[in-house]
């Protein structure tokens, strides 16, 4: 056992439904397998950055290793900030779901 958990979603969830997702699990570093958009100035377009940043602060993950659509390079690694992931480590532990309410969402879905 290498000590890595893996968990499949679907990239069809909704936002809120991924940040849900990930409180549910102890805090720990996420892989994006989906390349992510950049905005391109079109009337449906989403800069998948910013989303990444908000994922970032909401969810309370340490990190998020991604790579943009388009590129060939390496994948990319954003890192929350110490003094504000404390802050959030408080408020999430303050506001996270029990194990209960975490199982029976996943039932439900």
């Amino acid at each position: 056992d290498d000590g890595v958990s893996q968990f499949a979603y679907s990239d069809h969830c909704s936002f809120l439904e991924l940040v849900q997702f990930l409180s549910c699990l102890p805090a720990a570093p996420v892989t994006l397998l989906t390349p992510l958009p950049a905005a391109d100035g079109g009337s449906f377009s989403y800069d998948g950055k910013a989303g990444l940043e908000s994922l970032l602060q909401q969810s309370g993950v340490p990190s998020i290793r991604y790579s943009l659509a388009g590129s060939k390079g390496s994948p990319v690694q954003a890192t929350r900030r110490r003094e504000r992931s404390e802050a959030l480590d408080e408020s999430r532990e303050s506001a996270r779901p029990d194990s209960e309410a975490c199982a029976k969402r996943s039932k439900a879905g």
